[in-house]
């Protein structure tokens, strides 16, 4: 597990928390709709969106039922073959 040691930087905290991690690329980009708050370390970089997609399913799900269209015990097909944003390749969660 990583730890954080109060660093003097957001970006410096990020940074020395991915060469632990050994991680082979970052990036992030946050935007708080509510605080106005922005922050992009390397934001501009292209990755596939892997598992963060899962998110934005979930998301249309729970809109879904709230619009009445579905019920949470219904059950839903969800293919697990996207094509990337990034660069059109065929990827799989």
């Amino acid at each position: 597990m990583l730890h954080v040691d109060a660093p003097s930087t957001l970006d410096e905290q990020v940074e020395r928390l991915a060469a632990e991690s050994k991680a082979r690329a970052i990036a992030i980009a946050l935007h708080d709709l509510e605080s106005g708050l922005r922050f992009s370390l390397r934001g501009d970089r292209w990755f596939h969106a892997a598992s963060t997609i899962k998110v934005a399913v979930l998301l249309s799900v729970f809109r879904a039922v709230d619009e009445g269209r579905f019920r949470l015990d219904d059950s839903l097909h969800v293919r697990n073959r996207f094509i990337s944003v990034a660069d059109g390749s065929p990827f799989y969660l």
